[in-house]
């Protein structure tokens, strides 16, 4: 994805935020169009616990202090489930075509 001029591989962002303080949490990440950037970083978590997923504020300094900061998601989500096709894979262009209406 380009976001301000950047180019951002969302392969290598998503590891990243895999595993938090809290333990491992699945994490999706994608380019989401934005007036100002062209696209931004947005992150999509699927948390290991449902009942207790992590903060806005946790995952943001957590991974501020592993990626370079045009990196880090401008916009971090939390939702029950990760959509993906029946070979288990993600289902990137749904995730992006919901949230870009």
């Amino acid at each position: 994805m380009d976001s301000a001029g950047s180019r951002t591989n969302a392969t290598v962002v998503g590891p990243s935020m895999g595993s938090t303080d809290r333990g491992r949490e699945d994490v999706v990440v994608i380019g989401l169009k934005d007036p100002e950037w062209g696209q931004r970083v947005h992150a999509v978590i699927e948390p290991t616990d449902q009942a207790d997923p992590p903060t806005l504020d946790e995952v943001t300094k957590y991974v501020k202090g592993r990626l370079l900061a045009y990196k880090v998601p401008k916009s971090i989500e939390i939702i029950d489930a990760i959509p993906r096709s029946e070979a288990m894979k993600v289902n990137r262009g749904r995730l992006v075509e919901s949230r870009n209406r």
